[in-house]
């Protein structure tokens, strides 16, 4: 069985070297409860960077000025292929009022309760807290982190 749409995952970070914050979102997940996660969804036939646009758009009112492929990300495997893509999203900023998102009514649908901005260390001290289990998102800021030399 395979998903009917690729996923993409975008970790949104903004700020000067070595102090970056990452963009994330409180989301309800009817199967798991509330819980932190970086903007995702499927890319519903788009192409895979178009499709992080859109959910970095409608999940976190947020546009990039810089957007990075990070490479892909393997999702439920031995229950089906469902294929992701991780995105480094750069050089943030609100969307515009005209952008034709309609971000609160976009957050509702989703499950969306809060968007934050957290540093880096403060982001590890949610991890360590267990405060972000969502293996998709674990996963994406592993390809992040590598990406920005966060880690060795």
């Amino acid at each position: 069985m395979t998903v009917r749409s690729d996923a993409v995952f975008v970790v949104a970070v903004d700020g000067p070297p070595g102090a970056e914050e990452v963009v994330l979102v409180r989301c309800d997940r009817y199967t798991t409860g509330e819980g932190w996660e970086v903007p995702a969804g499927g890319a519903d036939g788009d192409d895979l960077l178009a499709g992080a646009r859109r959910e970095l758009a409608e999940e976190a009112g947020l546009r990039a000025g810089r957007w990075r492929d990070l490479g892909p990300v393997t999702s439920l495997n031995g229950i089906c292929r469902a294929p992701g893509r991780v995105f480094l999203a750069q050089d943030l900023a609100p969307v515009a009022p005209d952008d034709g998102v309609g971000v609160a009514d976009e957050q509702a649908v989703e499950g969306i309760s809060e968007v934050r901005r957290v540093s880096w260390p403060a982001l590890l001290e949610m991890l360590a807290r267990g405060e972000v289990a969502d293996g998709e998102t674990l996963a994406a800021l592993m390809l992040a982190a590598v990406a920005l030399g966060r880690v060795a």
